[in-house]
């Protein structure tokens, strides 16, 4: 696309997919007689190319017809650069912004570049030059404006014809032939993945970065069937579900990641599965293990794993339960919420657990309830605010027969003693999901049995979401300290139906913005940052995998 700040002189290429014809805009132009001589012109850049790629060691000892080098070609490069590259816009003496953003990058901190070579139509001397990025141990983002008249054998280009092709070339920091692939520790460079992005800049005329992006996505592209991401901490570390098969058979597990790290969280000796539900800032996890029904000493324990030391320990039940389950846990991990089961008479009674640093372990407590032993608990979630202050559960508040209870809204506000003080905000029971500090709910209410996402405030007003145009029901599951609403609206049922994610800010509801070609989603967190988590489903593809993804908000 073409921006033209002034028809007398200034013509911008910004993006890779232009679709205007240059040179016969170009020609256009002249034959109205309002083009004068390109001296006069003023900031004049082209993206050249926008490439992300994952890149293996079986990548770099594959490559033909070298070695440890990534070809951009054909309708990779931006396809309607100027083939003389010295007028009327003159970028051979111009600049070249060069913008490399390391998504992954193995553990060890060996420091990496990528040269940046231009392979002309025509050429001189070497027959070819080439630039080099910053550079770099860590991912990130790293940015830099080079001068397109200093870097290694620019002039063995004839710029007058143009270039075909870039090579990207991974090295080490040891100089021009340090090929990354050669390496004796070729596992510190190896799986990568990277986005390049080079902008080329007119003579006399300064990089410009345009606005700034709405937003950052980010894919985690760790299955080739399903993932997502249930969970986001302010380091960016995130807990999630992801689709495996292993010799024909499907199975789901539990991650944690952190940058390009990623372990599957361990299932404790004894177990068969583990489920992670919630993770604290500084990187603990908890959720529940199980076994087969039945099981001596309980099918279902709660857990907690910390991920800085690799290790996890079983949560203890109430005394005399046999069963407990860890759902939510506080921003400093002192806090972890959730419930515990026992049977003679049957019990499913909300508790937390404490951290007790003079015994270094977690004390579970009972949270009080209406009913002796609380015979049930209303949707089976109890959550708990990131400042780890209040608590929040529908529990049983009346038997109307051995088999049925009606149950109510209750929250439990710990106080500066220790004690957790329960009050009733709401004789409604919705299905919980998150709370805030300021103990602002969101989750979901069953109405004439459809789902629909809803607001509860400290007070007990309950507030539903609107759905997305067209949507039959919906559902929240976080809400941050702002209170912003993340959550997903869905279709009427049938089978080309499919869940959009949606975001709810100040009263408005709308559809959440992903990449152009997301056919499907829905956001499942949200931390204090405005970073949302979940799932989402690209391409019409029958092969297409759902994937987990982290939207970051653009730099204010």
């Amino acid at each position: 696309m073409f921006h033209v700040k002034d028809l007398r002189c200034t013509m911008r290429i910004t993006r890779v997919n232009h679709r205007n014809n240059y040179f016969g805009l170009f020609a256009a132009m002249a034959i109205l007689g309002q083009i004068v001589a390109p001296s006069a012109c003023t900031a004049d850049q082209f993206v050249l190319f926008d490439v992300t790629f994952d890149y293996t060691k079986a990548d770099a000892e594959n490559s033909t017809p070298s070695k440890s080098h990534y070809y951009v070609k054909d309708k990779m490069l931006n396809q309607e650069r100027p083939k003389n590259w010295t007028s009327p816009v003159d970028y051979r003496n111009g600049a070249v912004h060069v913008r490399l953003e390391v998504l992954e990058k193995p553990a060890g901190d060996a420091p990496t570049t990528w040269s940046v070579c231009y392979i002309p139509n025509k050429g001189q001397k070497n027959g070819y030059g080439c630039l080099g990025t910053d550079i770099y141990k860590k991912v990130g983002v790293y940015e830099k404006d080079i001068s397109m008249k200093s870097f290694w054998e620019n002039d063995s280009i004839v710029w007058t014809e143009g270039i075909k092709q870039m090579d990207l070339v991974i090295k080490d920091d040891s100089g021009g032939s340090g090929h990354a692939h050669k390496r004796t520790d070729h596992e510190k460079f190896f799986p990568t993945k990277v986005r390049l992005t080079l902008t080329q800049v007119s003579a006399g005329s300064k990089y410009d970065p345009g606005p700034a992006p709405k937003f950052e996505l980010r894919r985690i592209a760790n299955s080739k069937s399903f993932s997502q991401v249930n969970s986001v901490n302010e380091s960016l570390e995130v807990i999630g579900t992801k689709e495996r098969t292993e010799a024909g058979i499907s199975s789901t597990k539990s991650f944690f990641r952190k940058g390009s790290d990623e372990f599957d969280i361990p299932i404790l000796k004894g177990f068969t599965n583990v489920e992670a539900y919630a993770l604290s800032d500084n990187g603990l996890v908890v959720g529940y293990v199980s076994r087969a029904f039945g099981a001596v000493g309980g099918s279902v324990k709660a857990f907690v794993w910390d991920s800085r030391t690799n290790t996890q320990s079983v949560l203890p039940p109430l005394d005399t339960d046999i069963v407990c389950h860890a759902q939510d846990i506080s921003a400093d991990g002192k806090w972890i919420t959730g419930y515990s089961i026992g049977n003679e008479p049957p019990r499913m009674r909300p508790c937390v657990w404490e951290w007790r640093e003079d015994t270094k372990d977690f004390h579970p407590q009972e949270l009080s309830s209406i009913l002796p032993n609380n015979p049930f608990l209303q949707t089976a979630h109890v959550i708990i605010s990131p400042d780890g202050m209040r608590v929040a559960a529908s529990i049983s508040e009346k038997q109307i027969s051995p088999f049925e209870v009606d149950s109510s809204l209750f929250v439990w506000d710990r106080t500066a003693g220790g004690k957790w003080e329960r009050s009733k905000i709401s004789d409604e029971q919705p299905k919980l999901r998150d709370i805030n500090n300021q103990g602002t709910m969101v989750g979901t209410m069953k109405l004439d049995g459809i789902a629909r996402a809803c607001v509860v405030d400290i007070k007990g007003k309950i507030d539903l979401i609107d759905l997305l145009p067209g949507d039959a029901s919906s559902e929240a599951y976080g809400i941050n300290n702002e209170g912003i609403v993340v959550g997903l609206s869905d279709d009427p049922p049938g089978e080309n139906g499919a869940p959009q994610a949606f975001v709810y800010q100040k009263g408005v509801v709308s559809k959440l913005e992903l990449s152009s070609n997301t056919q499907s989603g829905a956001a499942l967190a949200i931390n204090q940052q405005g970073v949302i988590g979940g799932y989402m489903l690209e391409g019409t593809a029958d092969d297409a995998a759902v994937t987990a993804f982290l939207r970051l908000p653009g730099k204010k």
